[in-house]
């Protein structure tokens, strides 16, 4: 979300499918007026390709996005973060790094470095985004899914590994690949970003996906549940979003949501949590202090997946005053 414009900038991954999938590759940023509700321009990326996560720096005027590599060339180097200058709404280049692809990323509060995480590579980049170069790498065994930065700028969060999964999202399935004797336990992990190594550890019986940080300095951890293999129920399995306190690593709240709930963004002062489930295709919204859901938002476009996942938050009162901004 870019507040200086009221505008928020989407990524468009694939043609169709999801990640892991073998698909044709988007090359847009869609941009949305969030006030008019309506798509206003298209960014184009060409010759980067797949972009997942995007953020907006403010100190900078720059919009980022993390990319996947283009085909596994020798020698190429189309991936990374790629950096677009926000007034003109064109590519400055990419700051390439060793992991083919980079699937999230979070920036220092003070638009300094930024964090990138790569699925299956078992490592997380730091970069210097002043510079435009690689720092170093932060080993993560068996890689690691969203990454967030506190509010401070003193920790980042991962959830950790890369969640082992099968994914068909024609037939909206998503399954989980059995675990072995030896494979990393579901983790997420807590970075010193001064000195760039893994300074805490709270584990999770189940797959944990996206990681989020509010205002409050309070991390918030999804997780995936699965249904026993051996049932033959058809119903929902609830997922749980976790409330960690960020300084101690002590669980808060573990409330359940609906199907992988995923993506999760929080209100400016960090009272309220909303959730994007994305086989439910809805949208839990939590009373942090009170560790509890409270509403859902109903989201659902299609029968086999609902397919909920990116969240803005986009506060404060739109130009036009007869319409609010709400979370997107």
């Amino acid at each position: 979300y870019d507040p200086s414009r009221g505008l928020a900038y989407v990524a468009i991954t694939y043609r169709s499918g999801g990640y892991g999938e073998d698909n044709a590759k988007g090359h847009e940023l869609a941009v949305i007026d969030i006030v008019k509700f309506e798509v206003v321009d298209y960014i184009e990326l060409a010759p980067y390709f797949g972009a997942h996560d995007v953020d907006y720096d403010s100190h900078a005027d720059l919009i980022y996005a993390g990319v996947e590599s283009v085909g596994g060339l020798p020698g190429d180097s189309r991936n990374g973060l790629v950096i677009i200058d926000a007034k003109s709404r064109k590519v400055l280049g990419n700051i390439a790094t060793k992991a083919p692809n980079t699937h999230w990323f979070a920036l220092a509060p003070d638009g300094s470095r930024a964090y990138l995480a790569h699925k299956e590579y078992p490592a997380v980049t730091v970069l210097d985004l002043h510079r435009r170069e690689v720092i170093t790498e932060i080993p993560t065994r068996g890689g690691c899914e969203e990454i967030a930065t506190s509010p401070d700028g003193r920790w980042a969060f991962a959830a950790t590994p890369k969640m082992s999964l099968t994914v068909n999202l024609a037939l909206g399935q998503i399954t989980p690949v059995t675990r072995q004797l030896g494979d990393p336990t579901p983790a997420l992990i807590k970075i010193d970003t001064k000195s760039n190594t893994i300074v805490g550890r709270l584990e999770f019986k189940d797959l944990i996906a996206a990681v989020w940080v509010s205002s409050e300095g309070k991390v918030f951890v999804t997780e995936f549940v699965f249904p026993d293999p051996e049932s033959a129920s058809d119903d929902p399995t609830p997922g749980r979003i976790n409330i960690v306190d960020g300084e101690s690593l002590t669980l808060l709240h573990s409330i359940e949501c609906d199907e992988l709930p995923f993506t999760t963004r929080t209100s400016p002062d960090g009272s309220r949590a909303f959730v994007a489930n994305l086989k439910t295709g809805t949208v839990s919204v939590i009373d942090v202090a009170a560790g509890k859901r409270i509403a859902t938002l109903e989201s659902n476009v299609g029968k086999k997946m609902g397919a909920t996942h990116p969240l803005a938050y986009a506060p404060g009162q739109p130009a036009d005053a007869s319409r609010e901004r709400a979370p997107l």
